[in-house]
């Protein structure tokens, strides 16, 4: 299952997947992996995100679309 508000942050912020993995601090092939559901991130990962974009509701944005 594919994390698609995910997917809508990064577009709606012109970020590419790699733009969002170099933020992140991750590789691009994980944080691929993170936005088409394959792995989940860490609780550390999520926490970052949150800082970095400055979002609170990042537990919306990481949920598996169906």
């Amino acid at each position: 299952m594919k994390r698609l508000n995910l997917k809508v942050f990064r577009i709606k912020n012109n970020l590419s997947q790699e733009d969002m993995a170099k933020k992140l601090g991750i590789s691009k092939v994980y944080y691929c992996r993170i936005e088409t559901g394959v792995n989940d991130p860490s609780f550390g990962l999520l926490e970052k995100f949150g800082e970095i974009f400055n979002y609170d509701d990042v537990w919306f944005l990481f949920k598996k679309s169906e």
